[in-house]
């Protein structure tokens, strides 16, 4: 018993190691391929990476975009700044624990401490007055960023947006992925031993029942996806959103700014009936654009309908 024992330890000691070397390889690789686009803004806990684009501050509206769960601020990149940026002065920002920002918070940032982290981020840019546009998760943390800075903004977009309390269980690979101790050979094993194919066509699922356009799964750098600490830090952030959004649900009869909603009805990864018609009937005031047979691609297939959105923002 006790050789088995040692034999047992010592190959997962080996398994741990060889996993480990892996990923950490695997994420070196990822950050040479997909390096740091924009700038950083130092703050006690770390740093947050971001862009700016468009017309200079102080000349024109200010517009700041939120990426989903696993995202990062090159999803904005593809498609929507380039249409924004002749008339907005656009950030988008690197969420606590993606792209490049640093992980504030290992036990999972909460809503609130996102928007915290996010605040402080902006007031350091200058930013005083802003519409805010919030994908999927990124959808969850630009409602509480409103509703807890209310002066910052002028108006919200909300993108196939996290907004409504939902039934079921948290998919397992969060679990793995965000529990203490089985996370970390879970995270190694998934940086670097699953094939970057799996990785790309997983990422790409999320369109169904559409498809990403061509190149911006290239663009948008899945591999830092998957890197152990966002992957880890993604999932901690899943595993605390639905207490979260019970407790933010409570608070949307605040809402008075001009509020924007997009949502696809083929959306299975946010169902259209658990999230925006849930959200219209609370606030009957949101203009509402429930696009037929769309999945959770809105952010990416339907900028045109984005930028519709902000202008109808501004032109009030």
């Amino acid at each position: 018993m006790i050789k088995a024992t040692v034999w047992a330890a010592v190959i997962c000691t080996l398994f741990n190691v060889t996993s480990s070397t892996f990923s950490a390889s695997a994420a070196g690789r990822a950050e040479k391929q997909f390096p740091a686009i924009g700038n950083f803004v130092q703050l006690d806990g770390g740093s947050v990476h971001y862009i700016q684009a468009g017309q200079p501050m102080g000349t024109a509206p200010v517009i700041i975009l939120l990426h989903g769960a696993g995202g990062n601020l090159r999803d904005w990149t593809f498609a929507l700044i380039p249409k924004l940026q002749d008339r907005y002065t656009v950030f988008a920002f690197d969420r606590p624990g993606h792209g490049y920002t640093d992980v504030f918070d290992r036990k999972g940032a909460t809503l609130t401490h996102q928007a915290q982290v996010l605040q402080a981020a902006a007031s350091k840019l200058g930013i005083k007055k802003a519409t805010l546009l919030g994908y999927s998760f990124g959808g969850a943390v630009s409602l509480q960023w409103v509703l807890d800075q209310p002066q910052m903004f002028d108006g919200l977009t909300l993108v196939s947006a996290v907004s409504n309390p939902w039934t079921g269980p948290v998919a397992t690979m969060y679990h793995l992925a965000g529990k203490p101790v089985i996370n970390y050979p879970f995270n190694w094993i998934v940086a670097g031993l699953v094939p970057p194919n799996f990785v790309r066509k997983a990422y790409g699922s999320v369109f169904s029942p559409q498809t990403p356009p061509k190149g911006f799964i290239d663009h948008v750098g899945v591999p830092l996806t998957v890197r152990p600490k966002s992957f880890r830090a993604n999932a901690r952030q899943v595993l605390r959103l639905l207490p979260a959004v019970k407790t933010m649900s409570q608070r949307y009869g605040e809402l008075s700014l001009p509020i924007e909603m997009i949502h696809g009805d083929a959306d299975e990864t946010l169902p259209v009936s658990v999230h925006a018609d849930v959200m219209k009937a609370k606030v009957p005031a949101i203009n509402y654009t429930r696009l037929k047979g769309m999945g959770h691609g809105t952010y990416i297939l339907s900028t045109d309908l984005l930028v519709a959105a902000l202008d109808r923002l501004h032109a009030r």
